[in-house]
């Protein structure tokens, strides 16, 4: 009986457990996921819009946000409140996404289940302003479309109060110029 010494058993084991990675490599990164992508983008969207939100609120944000790391999300979330620049129904919802955004970060192939879409559908319905778009079917692309309606409001919050505050937008000094 032939028996693999084993430095050849670890480099068989070993290749095929590359080989096993880079499959699992190419679904996870190369074949794409629409509405992951989806979510991370209106995450980072809702983070600068809660960013502005702050800045059109506060004396001095700088202290605050230009100090070369900024606050984690829930804290712009709890700022933001606090500020009253965004109402507790809305900042629930805000959290949802939150939610969402961290169980796609942290849980490999992660696709939301139906419970989900419809506590994030639920909570936007039970806003004091109500979204037309979460009164649809619970599925991934109604999802990404109560997303949109909810990174609209948020748009426009900001710009409301960038009008309110006179204050012309300020990018951190650390930003690239684009």
């Amino acid at each position: 009986m032939h028996r693999i010494a084993d430095k050849d058993w670890l480099s068989v084991t070993f290749s095929l457990d590359a080989e096993k990675m880079k499959s699992e490599f190419h679904q996870d990164v190369l074949v794409r996921d629409d509405l992951l992508s989806y979510v991370l983008r209106v995450h980072l969207h809702i983070e600068r819009w809660l960013q502005e939100l702050i800045r059109h609120s506060l004396a001095k944000p700088e202290v605050l946000l230009d100090r070369g790391r900024s606050p984690k999300f829930s804290q712009l979330v709890t700022f933001c409140g606090a500020l009253g620049a965004i109402p507790s129904d809305l900042a629930r919802v805000i959290r949802k996404v939150n939610d969402l955004r961290n169980e796609y970060a942290h849980v490999r192939r992660y696709k939301p289940d139906k419970s989900l879409i419809l506590d994030i559908q639920k909570a936007l319905r039970e806003l004091d302003e109500p979204f037309f778009m979460s009164f649809v079917l619970p599925t991934p692309h109604e999802l990404a479309i109560a997303l949109s309606s909810l990174a609209g409001y948020l748009e426009r919050k900001t710009n409301d109060y960038k009008k309110a505050s006179n204050k012309p937008f300020q990018r951190r000094r650390n930003s690239p110029r684009r």
